[in-house]
């Protein structure tokens, strides 16, 4: 008896599969320095971000982490 009124009970639905874990794939975060000055962007790699950056060329792009 017990067991058959717990098969009817509803669950809820769409909660059970969140990930709160942070994502640490693509894309990442770039420290740039244009001209002397440092600015943060994000990209996938070091030739995308020469790409966004077209037609200015980065003097220096470090990847953070």
């Amino acid at each position: 008896m017990i067991l058959a009124e717990s098969m009817n009970k509803e669950k809820p639905f769409g909660y059970e599969n969140i990930n709160l874990k942070g994502w640490d794939g693509p894309p990442y975060l770039y420290d740039v320095t244009i001209k002397g000055k440092i600015k943060k962007m994000s990209g996938f790699s070091e030739q995308h971000i020469q790409d966004q950056l077209f037609p200015k060329k980065a003097d220096k792009i470090l990847k953070i982490k």
